[in-house]
């Protein structure tokens, strides 16, 4: 299995620290993912596969929304 993501990005204001999450849309749930695991449709290459720990686990399928692959 591919190492999971945490979107992160850090930015100051005025001398303090401010940290900012990165959200991704998971494409198996449809639902926003701050931990992730990203990687390119595996039939395409052209679209990026995002998916949330739940979805791992549980081997939910994706689709490719450009060729409509199907995964699991």
């Amino acid at each position: 299995m591919g190492a999971l993501r945490i979107g992160l990005l850090y930015f100051t204001l005025q001398n303090k620290l401010k940290v900012m999450y990165i959200l991704k849309i998971c494409s198996s749930c449809g639902k926003q993912a701050r931990i992730y695991a990203e990687f390119p449709c595996p039939h395409c290459g052209e679209r990026a596969i995002v998916r949330c720990p739940h979805c791992r686990e549980t081997t939910n399928t994706y689709r490719c929304g450009k060729c409509g692959k199907v995964g699991p």
